[in-house]
């Protein structure tokens, strides 16, 4: 599924998208997702990659993904970044709130705070991780 310049490729992931949620696969429905969105964001769509991400979290969220859910916040905050704007991240992400590491004379990266959350979640005894 993540060949992403293949033509005809976007109807193969369509596809496969499908037959995960024929079989009830909600984490490879929101793998799907991810890949259609990563590709999107990529390729100069940021805003049709948001809502796709958007899936990405709400599915991870249910099923308790971890990983799933950092890389939808990831995928959320690098087409936001790409904007110039990160105030659309999701209210309770702890990137939006701030409370993952601040510096007093700016805002953190997003990869500093993407870093300093995965340490938090293997701090916690909860490695990310396919569920």
């Amino acid at each position: 599924m993540q060949k992403l310049d293949i033509a005809g490729y976007p109807e193969v992931r369509a596809e496969a998208r499908g037959i995960c949620a024929e079989v009830g696969d909600r984490a490879c429905v929101a793998a799907a997702f991810r890949i259609e969105a990563n590709y999107s964001a990529t390729t100069g769509a940021p805003a049709k990659a948001r809502p796709l991400y958007a899936a990405v979290l709400d599915i991870s969220n249910q099923l308790g993904n971890q990983l799933e859910t950092l890389n939808g916040l990831t995928g959320i905050a690098y087409t936001k970044q790409s904007q110039g704007d990160l105030s659309a991240l999701p209210h309770g992400s702890r990137i939006r709130r701030g409370a993952v590491g601040t510096r007093a004379h700016a805002p953190p990266s997003i990869p500093q705070n993407l870093t300093e959350l995965t340490r938090d979640i293997h701090a916690a005894g909860n490695s990310p991780g396919v569920h």
